[in-house]
């Protein structure tokens, strides 16, 4: 069996960006943050993992946390206006609010599969993408949702609208699909039109006709007929390419990672041409934001949020991110499923000795991951699997050092899929 064992210190907040471009702000959790939006330059919200919501009205300065009433990772956001939004994530979860977050509410999307993003086309009408092909849609701003047929059984991890009624979704396999009746029915785009067979993670659509998808691999593919034809910008170069966002019809970023560092490109022409905006010490990213040309916001593992307000053109050092680790958090895998690479996270608040392993559902144990002492702080863990499609489960005990008595273990599910 050949696997990747790779143990890293996440993030060293001493030496990551500062002042005039991109600032780390102080988030207030270490949860993996994996999605964030914003209504304009000064309100925006962050979900993550373990039911985390974040939401800031000065811009990104102070962050506020919400009680979402669930323990679920949540995986994509939509707002429509201050009030009104909606939140996705894990086992087909749902929560939605009328008053800006002030109450979250747990509603019913009539399906147990993982949602991976979501939006609102207009006050009544939004639409929620996942696992198994899953399409869900309300005309009623989320108060009920109805299943779509989506014509593929492949994951969906991203959808983006350019109107009312245009919209695309992609996800596995270089799974793209398209809507002209505002989700209600679904067309195929995949391969061979989409020229790749690599996943698919973030699509964006400046115009009814011209979009940008980003995937596996440093896969970037462009459209300018709406999905007819797309063809690659670049790919081969290892990153994940998980998100893409837009802050007028010329100027762009996606943001991802490549190994142990986080990636962030920039366009200035549409998406014809990409610059590398992020250095070795860029964290982690999982998502972005653009609010316009110049102001983003981009989240990570470890509750990293970094904002600019200058188009993200120059990286400085900043100061350290604030707060103390007081307790063991063992992180939902990511991604989820996989195939065939996934990253374990988890944060250590004493120096402990620590088993991380992982078991098929029989209880038998397939890959030992960790098995060593390891230092206080934010680590994370590689399985490259070389095992057969199904749920695994993952376990870590951590016994600290300094204090035997002092035991930690959890188990989370993941679902590896070739």
């Amino acid at each position: 069996m050949r696997y990747l064992l790779s143990l890293i210190l996440l993030i060293n907040f001493t030496t990551i960006f500062s002042q005039t471009s991109w600032v780390l702000p102080t988030s207030g959790t270490y949860d993996v943050l994996f999605a964030v939006t914003c209504i304009d330059a000064n309100i925006a919200i962050v979900v993550g993992a373990n039911g985390t919501i974040l939401h800031t009205t000065d811009g990104g300065t102070t962050w506020i946390k919400q009680t979402s009433g669930t323990s679920y990772d949540l995986q994509g956001v939509s707002f429509i206006d201050p009030n009104h939004g909606i939140i996705v994530g894990n086992n087909g979860s749902i929560l939605r609010t009328t008053n800006g977050g002030t109450q979250w509410n747990l509603v019913s999307s009539n399906t147990v599969y993982e949602l991976d993003d979501v939006k609102y086309l207009e006050p009544s009408t939004a639409v929620a993408v996942g696992w198994g092909g899953t399409i869900v849609r309300s005309n009623d701003s989320g108060k009920t949702w109805s299943i779509q047929n989506s014509n593929t059984v492949q994951g969906l991890v991203g959808v983006h609208f350019s109107n009312t009624k245009l919209g695309t979704a992609v996800g596995w396999n270089g799974t793209i699909i398209r809507t002209t009746d505002a989700g209600v029915t679904w067309s195929n785009q995949n391969n061979p039109l989409s020229g790749t067979y690599l996943d698919l993670w973030g699509i964006y659509f400046t115009s009814s006709t011209n979009g940008i998808a980003t995937g596996e691999n440093g896969t970037i593919l462009r459209t300018t007929n709406g999905g007819n034809n797309w063809y690659k910008i670049t790919d081969g170069t290892g990153d994940k390419l998980w998100c893409i966002s837009f802050g007028d019809s010329l100027t762009g970023m996606i943001a991802g990672d490549s190994v142990s560092k986080g990636r962030l490109l920039k366009t200035t022409d549409g998406g014809s041409n990409w610059l590398m905006l992020s250095n070795d010490s860029t964290p982690t990213l999982f998502g972005i934001v653009m609010s316009g040309p110049n102001s983003a916001f981009a989240v990570g593992p470890s509750g990293t949020i970094l904002r600019t307000t200058s188009g993200g053109s120059v990286w400085v050092k900043d100061g350290n991110k604030t707060g103390v680790i007081d307790h063991l958090l063992l992180s939902q895998n990511y991604p989820n499923p996989f195939s065939p690479m996934t990253t374990i996270r988890y944060t250590l608040p004493h120096d402990s000795d620590v088993k991380l392993n992982i078991y098929n559902v029989l209880g038998q144990s397939v890959c030992e991951l960790v098995n060593t002492g390891v230092k206080a702080g934010y680590r994370e863990a590689i399985w490259s699997a070389n095992v057969a499609s199904g749920i695994y489960f993952y376990r870590i005990e951590a016994v600290s050092t300094s204090d035997p008595n002092n035991r930690f273990v959890q188990v989370k599910k993941m679902l590896l899929l070739k």
